[in-house]
Protein backbone atom coordinates (compact mmCIF):
# COMPACT_ATOMS: atom_id res chain seq x y z
CA UNK A 1 0.00 0.00 0.00
CA UNK A 2 2.76 2.49 0.55
CA UNK A 3 4.72 1.89 -2.81
CA UNK A 4 1.21 2.34 -4.36
CA UNK A 5 0.40 5.53 -2.40
CA UNK A 6 4.08 7.06 -3.10
CA UNK A 7 3.56 6.31 -7.18
CA UNK A 8 0.15 7.55 -7.26
CA UNK A 9 1.36 10.84 -4.83
CA UNK A 10 4.28 11.25 -7.35
CA UNK A 11 2.09 10.75 -10.59
CA UNK A 12 -0.53 13.97 -8.56
CA UNK A 13 1.77 15.85 -8.34
CA UNK A 14 2.59 16.34 -11.66
CA UNK A 15 -0.60 17.32 -12.56
CA UNK A 16 -0.56 20.67 -13.95
CA UNK A 17 -3.55 23.03 -12.75
CA UNK A 18 -5.29 25.70 -14.04
CA UNK A 19 -6.62 27.85 -11.20
CA UNK A 20 -10.09 29.27 -11.90
CA UNK A 21 -11.73 32.43 -9.64
CA UNK A 22 -12.81 30.52 -6.97
CA UNK A 23 -9.59 30.28 -5.89
CA UNK A 24 -8.28 33.28 -6.70
CA UNK A 25 -10.84 34.55 -4.34
CA UNK A 26 -9.72 32.34 -1.66
CA UNK A 27 -6.32 33.97 -1.79
CA UNK A 28 -5.04 31.32 -4.03
CA UNK A 29 -2.14 31.54 -6.65
CA UNK A 30 -3.22 31.35 -9.93
CA UNK A 31 -1.73 27.93 -11.15
CA UNK A 32 -0.35 25.97 -8.16
CA UNK A 33 0.16 22.86 -9.09
CA UNK A 34 0.01 20.01 -6.20
CA UNK A 35 4.12 20.14 -6.57
CA UNK A 36 3.81 24.17 -5.76
CA UNK A 37 1.08 22.54 -2.20
CA UNK A 38 3.94 19.63 -1.19
CA UNK A 39 6.72 22.78 -1.48
CA UNK A 40 4.90 24.85 1.10
CA UNK A 41 3.95 21.14 3.13
CA UNK A 42 4.91 20.56 6.17
CA UNK A 43 2.60 17.00 6.16
CA UNK A 44 0.22 15.24 3.43
CA UNK A 45 -2.13 12.52 3.05
CA UNK A 46 -2.95 10.56 0.49
CA UNK A 47 -6.25 8.95 -1.28
CA UNK A 48 -5.17 6.78 -3.68
CA UNK A 49 -9.06 5.62 -4.15
CA UNK A 50 -12.35 7.26 -2.44
CA UNK A 51 -15.53 5.67 -3.58
CA UNK A 52 -18.78 7.88 -3.96
CA UNK A 53 -22.22 7.15 -4.54
CA UNK A 54 -25.41 9.12 -3.66
CA UNK A 55 -28.88 9.30 -4.49
CA UNK A 56 -30.67 12.72 -2.73
CA UNK A 57 -28.50 11.09 0.00
CA UNK A 58 -24.97 10.23 -0.31
CA UNK A 59 -21.48 8.67 1.28
CA UNK A 60 -18.06 8.53 0.65
CA UNK A 61 -15.40 6.36 1.97
CA UNK A 62 -11.67 5.78 1.32
CA UNK A 63 -8.75 4.90 3.22
CA UNK A 64 -5.02 6.59 2.76
CA UNK A 65 -1.87 7.27 3.96
CA UNK A 66 0.01 9.91 6.05
CA UNK A 67 3.16 11.00 4.95
CA UNK A 68 5.48 13.95 7.10
CA UNK A 69 9.63 14.60 5.77
CA UNK A 70 9.01 11.73 2.95
CA UNK A 71 7.70 9.06 5.38
CA UNK A 72 4.88 7.37 6.12
CA UNK A 73 3.95 7.91 9.53
CA UNK A 74 0.35 6.69 9.71
CA UNK A 75 -3.25 5.53 7.89
CA UNK A 76 -5.93 7.98 7.64
CA UNK A 77 -9.39 7.43 6.74
CA UNK A 78 -12.28 9.65 5.18
CA UNK A 79 -15.85 9.94 5.50
CA UNK A 80 -18.42 11.87 3.96
CA UNK A 81 -22.29 12.23 4.33
CA UNK A 82 -24.37 14.67 2.18
CA UNK A 83 -27.62 15.75 0.96
CA UNK A 84 -29.45 17.54 -1.59
CA UNK A 85 -29.23 16.99 -5.44
CA UNK A 86 -26.79 14.23 -6.55
CA UNK A 87 -26.76 10.94 -8.54
CA UNK A 88 -24.62 8.17 -9.03
CA UNK A 89 -21.60 6.92 -8.53
CA UNK A 90 -17.89 7.89 -8.89
CA UNK A 91 -14.11 7.47 -7.85
CA UNK A 92 -11.59 9.94 -7.57
CA UNK A 93 -7.76 10.46 -5.93
CA UNK A 94 -7.26 12.90 -3.28
CA UNK A 95 -4.23 14.81 -2.18
CA UNK A 96 -4.77 17.01 1.17
CA UNK A 97 -1.63 19.04 2.05
CA UNK A 98 -0.81 20.91 5.69
CA UNK A 99 0.99 24.18 5.77
CA UNK A 100 1.85 23.55 9.21
CA UNK A 101 2.88 21.91 12.35
CA UNK A 102 -0.49 23.25 14.17
CA UNK A 103 -3.08 22.36 11.19
CA UNK A 104 -1.31 18.75 10.98
CA UNK A 105 -2.24 18.17 14.61
CA UNK A 106 -5.82 19.63 14.13
CA UNK A 107 -5.71 16.69 11.79
CA UNK A 108 -4.18 13.94 14.00
CA UNK A 109 -7.12 15.30 16.48
CA UNK A 110 -9.98 14.91 14.27
CA UNK A 111 -10.10 18.44 14.07
CA UNK A 112 -10.50 19.38 10.13
CA UNK A 113 -13.38 18.87 8.55
CA UNK A 114 -13.79 19.97 4.45
CA UNK A 115 -16.85 21.24 3.16
CA UNK A 116 -18.27 19.57 0.02
CA UNK A 117 -18.61 21.54 -3.20
CA UNK A 118 -20.99 21.15 -6.59
CA UNK A 119 -19.20 19.44 -9.12
CA UNK A 120 -19.95 16.58 -11.82
CA UNK A 121 -18.35 14.27 -12.96
CA UNK A 122 -18.14 12.53 -16.05
CA UNK A 123 -16.43 8.93 -16.64
CA UNK A 124 -12.58 9.63 -17.04
CA UNK A 125 -12.83 12.80 -18.04
CA UNK A 126 -12.63 15.21 -14.59
CA UNK A 127 -9.71 16.63 -14.32
CA UNK A 128 -7.69 17.82 -11.13
CA UNK A 129 -9.32 20.98 -9.53
CA UNK A 130 -7.13 23.55 -8.73
CA UNK A 131 -6.48 24.78 -5.15
CA UNK A 132 -4.62 26.59 -2.82
CA UNK A 133 -3.86 27.07 1.29
CA UNK A 134 -7.21 27.86 2.75
CA UNK A 135 -7.17 27.77 6.33
CA UNK A 136 -3.46 26.03 6.18
CA UNK A 137 -5.02 23.08 3.61
CA UNK A 138 -4.90 22.75 0.49
CA UNK A 139 -6.78 19.40 -1.31
CA UNK A 140 -6.51 18.51 -4.94
CA UNK A 141 -8.85 16.06 -6.48
CA UNK A 142 -8.05 13.90 -9.62
CA UNK A 143 -11.42 11.73 -11.02
CA UNK A 144 -10.55 8.56 -11.41
CA UNK A 145 -14.38 7.57 -13.35
CA UNK A 146 -17.70 6.89 -12.54
CA UNK A 147 -20.45 9.26 -13.52
CA UNK A 148 -22.09 11.66 -10.73
CA UNK A 149 -23.88 15.02 -10.92
CA UNK A 150 -23.49 16.45 -7.61
CA UNK A 151 -24.79 19.57 -5.81
CA UNK A 152 -24.91 18.46 -2.20
CA UNK A 153 -24.32 19.91 0.73
CA UNK A 154 -21.83 18.08 3.46
CA UNK A 155 -18.51 17.51 4.46
CA UNK A 156 -15.72 15.39 4.82
CA UNK A 157 -14.37 14.07 8.02
CA UNK A 158 -10.92 12.53 8.69
CA UNK A 159 -9.41 9.74 11.07
CA UNK A 160 -5.86 9.36 11.62
CA UNK A 161 -4.48 6.66 13.55
CA UNK A 162 -0.12 6.81 13.62
CA UNK A 163 1.79 4.04 12.47
CA UNK A 164 2.79 1.38 14.80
Amino acid sequence: MARTASVLAALLLGVVVVADTAAQSLGGTAGQTPATAAKEAYAYVVFPTIGKAGLVFGGSHGTGLVFKGGKVVGNASVTQASIGLQAGAESYSELVFFRDQAMFENFKNGDVKLSAQAHAVAAKQGAAASSSYNEGVAVFVKSKGGLMADASVGGQKFKFEPKQ
